[in-house]
Order: C-alpha cells, then structure tokens, then sequence
C-alpha cells in the first residue's frame, strides 16, 4: 500500500500555495454563505497569527497561566507525542490507520513550518455560524481539518482494531 503515501504531497501542495498566498498578502472576502431557517454558517477568507495553542480556544485561562515558555513546551510535548504516534503506526497496513497517519503528517508538517517561519500558524479561513443554536466563529487553515481528519481515521482504525498491536488474541 505504497501508493497511499503518494497523497502526502497533493495535500501539502495546496496548504503550502495558500500559505504562502497569506505570507505575501492575506487574502480576504467571503467564500461559502448558507442559511437554514433562521441559522447562517458563512465561511470567508482572512488573516489570523495564533502564536499560541490550540489550548487558547477551548482554555483561554489555561493558556495564561502556562505563559509563553510554557505554551512552547506544550507544543513541543505535542510534536514528540506526534512523532512517536507516526513512529508506532509505520508498520499498520489497514486503510484508516494509513490514512490517519498521512493525514496527521500534513497537518504536523504544515503548522509547523508555520512556526517555524513566522513564529506562529496562519489560520486563513474563517468560520462563523449565527442564529439561536449557535453563535460561534473561530480561525482555522487547512493543516487544521487534516489533523481533524487523521482523528476521525485512527479512530475508526482504533474501533476495527486494525492497529499495530490490536491483534485479537485467540483462547
């Protein structure tokens, strides 16, 4: 199954494209605008350096208390736990956990050479949902759905037991 690594470079083609379209100048304006009843989900270009964490969305106050050194080693012990979870995975010849495994190198590599460039990710997209069920908006990039990706893959793969070590031992 080889062949599966072939994907690797048709998605970080794209993510490399937008990212440097938004190191040069940021792109802006709408994109996608979608109403059901009285709920509209718009999705629209724009520029947004998030030096910190994915913490900082969901733990704004958590975020704080770290401070900036304990943000970098946050992210750190991130990037090791991704590494070794590749690492693990290299031998698994099931279909999701391939996926999965392609899907979070993507998004690893292209956050990280955000970091690495310009001290922070580049989130370009914006999605913002209004109405009286949900009134959210939040930044994301591509990087960031392929990582949600390899999520729902390893776990499907997790759910199957087609990992390396999952192998269901007969009594």
């Amino acid at each position: 199954m080889w062949y599966y690594w072939l994907l690797l470079p048709t998605l970080l083609v794209p993510e490399g494209y937008l990212k440097a379209r938004s190191y040069q100048k940021p792109m802006v304006g709408r994109l996608l605008d979608l109403e059901f009843r009285s709920q509209t989900l718009r999705i629209q270009c724009g520029y947004h350096l998030n030096e910190g964490s994915a913490i900082g969305y969901w733990a704004p106050s958590l975020q704080s208390a770290l401070g900036p050194i304990g943000i970098k080693v946050t992210i750190a012990c991130g990037v090791l736990a991704t590494c070794v979870f590749v690492w693990l995975l290299r031998k698994t010849e099931s279909r999701c956990g391939l996926l999965g495994t392609i899907f979070l190198i993507a998004g690893g590599v292209g956050n990280m050479a955000d970091r690495l460039y310009v001290g922070g990710v580049i989130d370009y997209l914006l999605l913002q949902t209004h109405g009286p069920l949900v009134n959210t908006s939040f930044f994301w990039n591509l990087s960031d759905l392929y990582i949600d990706f390899a999520v729902i893959f390893l776990f499907i793969a997790i759910f199957l037991g087609e990992l390396p070590g999952d192998e269901k031992k007969e009594q």
